[in-house]
């Protein structure tokens, strides 16, 4: 399990890779009573690319590097601009 914390927003993200069932679990908390609010987690499932490279997909959509990384870290690092 991986955390992500930033203080200042008062949110917490845990992310934890299932390996033999090829997903990330994500899930967001508040540290204290003062957060605005909490975004919803997810699920992101892992596949392996023909050349050995993995890849992410949300909904049977296949993710670039940085939308993986928007998606899991956007609430934490700018709570205000979060969709989620």
């Amino acid at each position: 399990m991986f955390r992500v914390i930033n203080s200042a927003a008062g949110l917490e993200l845990r992310l934890t890779a299932d390996f033999e069932n090829r997903n990330v679990r994500y899930a967001y908390s508040a540290l204290d009573e003062q957060s605005a609010g909490v975004p919803e987690g997810g699920i992101l499932s892992m596949r392996q690319s023909g050349d050995g490279v993995v890849e992410f997909y949300s909904a049977d959509e296949q993710l670039t590097p940085q939308e993986t990384c928007n998606i899991l870290l956007e609430p934490v690092q700018f709570p205000g601009r979060s969709c989620a």
